[in-house]
C-alpha cells in the first residue's frame, strides 16, 4: 500500500514535512511512501497529479538483481526485477568503492530490499538503499547454477516491458532461484531452470500442453507454432525450429513438470539428450512467442558456458 504526504503548507519547512512522516511511521504505516509537492496557487479539492508539480517518489520494494553493469568510476547500474513495479533500472552511485554503503548486496540475484527515487518520464531511477534479504552464494556453487541462473535473467531481460507489476512472476522468480540454489547435482538444476519455462509461459497466456498418456511405439514431435506434443506415425529425423522430435523420456519429463510443484520439479532425472532437447523446444517456443528472443539460435551464456566448459 502507498501513502501520500501532502506537503501542503510544508514548502520550506522541512522539519514540518519529516514531523509528518514520523506520524505515518509511528502508526506503523510508513513501509512504501510518496511524497506530492502541491502548487502553492492550487485551490483544487481533487486536482489530477502531474510531473510537473509531483516530479518524485520515494519507493521500497522487494527486489531481484538480474543484471549489473559498470558506470563511470565508481558506481553500477543494475537491472532489478521488483514485487512491486516489474523490471526497473537504478544507479547506485559509488557502488563499486570499497566503503559503499551498499556492501555486496547488488551482486547477481542476491534478494534485497530496495529503495529508490522515482520519477515520471525517467527510466533510471537513484537507488538510496539496498537491505539485502538473501545472498546468491548458493547460485555462485557450480558453473551449472551459474547458467541456469543467467539463461532466466536474460528470457526476463529480453521479454518483459519495463516496469509491468508482476507479483507471481516475482514469487516464481524467487522460488525457482532458491531451489537451484539447494540442487545437488545437475539433473536437478536443468529440472528446475525447465519448470520456470513452463510456469513463465503459462503466466504469459500460452501454456505448452502435453497428451494425457505416453503410447509405446508412438512417435512424438513439439509443435512450436501451436505449443503441443503431437503423435507422429514415422519418425521426423532431425525436425526443424519448430518441429522437434522428441523421446517418450522428454514427454515424460514435460508432463511432470507440468503438474509438479516448482519443489518437487528437482526430483526428475534426465539423460544429457534429454535435456538438450528440452532447452531446444523452449528456445524454439519462445523464439516464436517472444520478439525480444528471435534471431537468436542460442542465448549468449550457452555460448559462454559451453566455451568455458571446453577449456575446463
Amino acid at each position: 500500500m502507498l501513502f501520500y504526504v501532502s506537503l501542503r503548507g510544508a514548502e520550506g519547512d522541512p522539519s514540518l514535512l519529516q514531523d509528518r512522516l514520523r506520524n505515518l511511521k509511528c502508526l506503523g504505516c510508513l513501509k512504501d511512501f510518496r511524497l506530492l509537492r502541491f502548487a502553492r496557487n492550487d485551490t483544487t479539492q481533487n486536482s489530477e497529479l502531474s510531473t510537473q508539480h509531483y516530479p518524485r517518489m520515494i519507493v521500497t520494494t522487494d527486489a531481484i538483481v538480474l543484471r549489473s553493469r559498470k558506470q563511470g568510476d565508481s558506481s553500477l547500474i543494475c537491472s532489478l526485477y521488483t514485487r512491486s513495479f516489474g523490471l526497473v533500472d537504478v544507479i547506485a552511485k559509488g557502488a563499486r568503492q570499497m566503503k559503499s554503503k551498499f556492501g555486496g548486496g547488488l551482486e547477481l540475484y542476491t534478494e534485497l530490499t530496495a529503495v529508490f527515487y522515482k520519477k515520471h518520464g525517467r527510466d533510471l531511477y537513484l537507488l538510496s538503499k539496498a537491505e539485502t534479504q538473501k545472498r546468491s552464494t548458493k547460485l555462485q556453487a557450480s558453473l551449472e547454477k551459474i547458467e541456469a541462473s543467467t539463461k532466466i535473467a536474460e528470457l526476463l531481460l529480453g521479454t518483459l516491458h519495463d516496469e509491468e507489476e508482476n507479483p507471481k512472476l516475482y514469487d516464481l522468480l524467487q522460488k525457482t532461484l532458491g531451489a537451484l540454489g539447494e540442487c545437488k547435482n545437475d539433473s536437478s538444476v536443468t529440472a528446475h531452470l525447465a519448470a520456470f519455462y513452463l510456469a513463465y509461459a503459462k503466466l504469459n497466456g500460452f501454456e505448452i500442453s502435453t497428451p494425457a498418456e505416453i503410447i509405446a511405439d508412438i512417435h512424438y514431435a513439439f509443435d512450436a507454432r501451436s505449443g503441443g506434443v503431437i503423435e507422429l506415425r514415422s519418425p521426423l529425423g532431425e525436425g526443424s525450429d519448430t518441429m522437434i522430435p522428441i523421446t517418450g523420456e522428454v514427454v515424460a519429463a514435460l508432463r511432470h513438470l507440468t503438474n509438479a510443484a516448482n519443489i518437487d520439479a528437482g526430483a526428475l532425472r534426465l539423460s544429457e539428450r534429454g535435456a538438450y532437447t528440452l532447452e531446444r523446444i523452449f528456445r524454439a517456443y519462445f523464439a516464436l512467442h517472444f520478439e525480444g528472443m528471435r534471431g537468436a539460435n542460442r542465448s549468449r551464456s550457452a555460448k559462454v558456458f559451453a566455451q568455458m566448459g571446453e577449456k575446463g
